[in-house]
């Protein structure tokens, strides 16, 4: 499992910021004694976070294809307006020249090229909201995989400073203030302050997240109710 967190993790670290002020990663040496229960924990998280990143890589291939849609309806719609614009013009020269036949047929295209526009434009609509849920879909699933990690560390610290504990002896005392050091062992407050900040960020990203949901669902409705594509 841990050569499938391995490309997770280093991932993460490049995402600017989302590691800013995590603890140090625990070595694998501080964990031999973990117990039954804890290879269970720790083997559940594990497959969590491979699950969530198969997850994250399936939105982001989805936003791919969606930007790649957005594209080309932009480009639809360039070519509808061009076509209207030499429609526009010919419907001029039908005027002036008092071709009535042929007025009758270019204001018949002009008709269908304006319906061909709001409808495009209605499918851009969409696209554009479905472009914005899946970004927002990556960011959450970024979120939860920084916060699955932090979770890891955090169990992985709890377990280390255990072992620091029974093969360091007693914390000892420093003579100038007398209060305990345990400078030299792992903080296993500081891997719970990581994680539970990491939780919160996940808390408001899958807020914005479901926010985006509502306007891509009303973006659909719309989109089917117009009769696109038929």
């Amino acid at each position: 499992m841990k050569k499938y967190l391995i490309p997770v993790v280093c991932t993460l670290i490049g995402f600017s910021g989302c590691f800013a002020t995590m603890p140090a990663p625990i070595k694998d040496t501080l964990l031999i004694e973990k117990t039954d229960a804890d290879e269970k924990k720790l083997a559940k998280i594990e497959d969590e976070i491979v699950v969530i990143n198969q997850e994250n890589n399936k939105i982001k291939e989805s936003l791919k294809i969606t930007s790649q849609k957005v594209v080309i309806s932009g480009k639809e719609i360039s070519g509808l307006e061009k076509e209207k614009s030499l429609l526009e013009e010919k419907k001029k020269l039908y005027v002036i020249s008092n071709d009535t036949r042929a007025l009758a047929e270019v204001e018949k295209a002009m008709v269908d090229n304006q319906q061909k526009i709001n409808l495009e434009k209605i499918n851009q609509e969409y696209l554009k909201a479905r472009q914005d849920h899946e970004e927002k879909g990556v960011e959450l699933k970024e979120a939860e995989l920084a916060a699955k990690i932090a979770e890891l560390n955090f169990e992985k610290a709890r377990i280390a400073r255990a072992y620091q504990d029974r093969t360091m002896g007693e914390v000892p005392t420093d003579p100038k203030t007398g209060k305990k050091d345990d400078k030299a062992r792992i903080d296993v407050s500081e891997y719970e302050k990581y994680l539970e900040s990491r939780k919160e960020k996940v808390t408001t990203v899958r807020q914005n997240y479901l926010k985006i949901t509502d306007t891509v669902k009303a973006a659909e409705t719309r989109l089917k109710e117009s009769g696109y594509g038929k």
